[in-house]
């Protein structure tokens, strides 16, 4: 049988888990941090078929940056170094790394000094990937992850679990693609005997649906989503932006699959109920 690895337990890790689950795949949370020599030693005396990279640090606007680099820097590239060259390894970018010059290109990348620390070190993994040219090897930018595995970690689970002031609230105009990680991991298994990986050297994706929405839209429904219990609270309607991330991120889906609209995954895959605090 195919050997999995999936280190990360927040929602695309455990989406993987569902998708793989034929495979009986293993599954790392955080304590990987803890045993990372141990578990280097045991990959290299036991390689798996293919090991997917999830971990991040929680909720990325709140990263902390020495876990940030550890997790999307220094941990994979001791994996790159020490791992099987059979092994096929995935690891996921961020659509905050795109070069908005090249928006529909994986391979360019922002390399503004002024960006999120989340994008800094994702940025940094694709150009450590790209000049290893390691076979087997994928890069995969990903949107707006929302999910019920972690729904607290979700874009959609801060608005709904916050206590917000009774005043207007202000989001930016930058233009996301809402992703559901259950989508996500089946466009990915159902990509992995072609098109994720290459035997000639390392790859980079995009893997959204089509198109995207401003944050502040995307905020308005989910609160809408509320009804009939709609939370009391109103917007700043003018245009605003986060200059650390970019203006526009509409990835789309390099990989060779047609895909939905974000906003039809949206009405299949949202549910109030699962992004609320008990």
């Amino acid at each position: 049988m195919t050997k999995h690895v999936i280190i990360g337990a927040g929602n695309l890790g455990a989406s993987l888990a569902i998708s793989l689950s034929d495979k009986n795949p293993s599954m790392y949370d955080r304590k990987i941090l803890e045993i990372f020599p141990q578990f280097l030693r045991h990959l290299r005396q036991d390689p798996p078929d293919f090991l997917w990279w999830c971990i991040g640090g929680g909720y990325k606007r709140n990263l902390d940056e020495e876990l940030s680099r550890r997790l999307s820097v220094e941990m994979p590239l001791e994996l790159l170094d020490q791992v099987s060259p059979s092994t096929s390894l995935a690891f996921f970018s961020s659509a905050d790394c795109v070069d908005s010059s090249y928006p529909e290109d994986p391979r360019k990348r922002n390399n503004s000094p002024a960006r999120t620390v989340f994008a800094k070190y994702k940025g940094q993994l694709e150009g450590i990937i790209m000049s290893r040219r390691r076979p087997r090897t994928a890069v995969v930018r990903v949107s707006e992850i929302y999910g019920t595995h972690r729904p607290l970690d979700t874009f959609p689970g801060r608005l709904l679990s916050t206590a917000w002031p009774d005043q207007p609230l202000i989001f930016p105009s930058n233009e996301i693609t809402p992703t559901p990680s259950d989508w996500l991991a089946e466009v990915l298994v159902k990509c992995l005997s072609e098109g994720l990986f290459s035997e000639e050297g390392e790859t980079f994706h995009h893997a959204a649906p089509w198109g995207s929405v401003s944050t502040l839209q995307w905020a308005k429904m989910i609160f809408d989503s509320t009804k009939p219990n709609k939370a009391r609270v109103s917007f700043i309607e003018r245009v605003c932006w986060n200059d650390k991330r970019p203006r526009a991120s509409a990835l789309g889906c390099s990989l060779p699959l047609k895909v939905d609209h974000w906003s039809t995954l949206w009405l299949k895959h949202f549910r109030r109920e699962d992004y609320q605090k008990p």
